[in-house]
């Protein structure tokens, strides 16, 4: 529960009003591990795909536009970008040499793999720290 310890005000951005941050409310009336989150990720990505091939949607349309941008030499993070992009194909446990492929190019089992890494990644971050400063 958020007390007025946990409260921080900041000036807001140019609104005039002030900006609190608050620590996150972790009594959710439904309280979900982290492993039961991605399960859920994951059971929702199969029933899209499911659903995208009744409406005859191409699956998983964005992806190469997703890599495509984390491999970008137009952006001057590039070198950080593309460890992103690493460490997605690392936990997906896809070898080395196919780092460098396009998404199509997987194999279908591979894809799942990288999709679930995806999942796996989103449902971590949504317990991240929240407020974290740099000193």
């Amino acid at each position: 529960m958020n007390t007025a310890a946990d409260l921080q005000v900041t000036e807001g951005a140019g609104r005039g009003k002030p900006e609190i941050h608050r620590a996150p409310r972790w009594d959710r009336a439904v309280s979900m591990a982290i492993d039961e989150k991605i399960d859920g990720m994951n059971l929702a990505a199969k029933m899209r795909a499911n659903l995208f091939q009744i409406q005859g949607k191409p699956l998983n349309a964005g992806m190469d536009d997703f890599m495509k941008e984390l491999r970008s030499h137009s952006n001057n993070k590039v070198r950080n970008n593309n460890r992103v992009l690493s460490m997605i194909f690392f936990l997906a446990e896809i070898e080395k040499e196919k780092h460098s492929f396009k998404f199509e190019q997987l194999t279908h089992n591979e894809q799942v793999r990288f999709i679930e890494a995806i999942n796996q990644i989103k449902a971590v971050a949504s317990i991240f720290p929240t407020d974290l400063a740099i000193k």
